[in-house]
């Protein structure tokens, strides 16, 4: 939950399911799961979720890992991600989104 100084709670699991419903309606991008790589499944503690989000005194960052389709326009398609995620989590929470790290894993077909 966010910390007793916002104005509205939010598990982070709500988020993250906010997150993740943005990423699968962004056009050329997939959030990469786990199961997605041999060398993560057989190496749990290297693993990294798609998505990660953290609070801290009112501030918020966010953490997604993606695989993006070939012949796609990558700095584009991560700022309309970016754009996306901080309206709506800032919308949800009423605290500003300091960060959105985007890890891109892949391309694929």
């Amino acid at each position: 939950m966010l910390d007793s100084g916002s104005s509205f709670n939010i598990s982070k699991s709500s988020l993250i399911t906010i997150v993740e419903k943005i990423i699968s309606e962004t056009d050329g991008a997939e959030l990469y799961r786990v199961e997605d790589n041999l060398i993560d499944k057989l190496i749990p503690r290297r693993s990294k979720k798609g998505v990660r989000i953290e609070f801290a005194n009112g501030v918020i960052e966010v953490f997604i890992s993606v695989l993006m389709k070939k012949g796609m326009d990558i700095p584009f398609v991560c700022e309309t991600m970016q754009n996306s995620i901080k309206k709506a989590v800032q919308e949800m929470t009423n605290a500003v989104v300091n960060k959105i790290n985007i890890r891109l894993v892949d391309c694929i077909a």
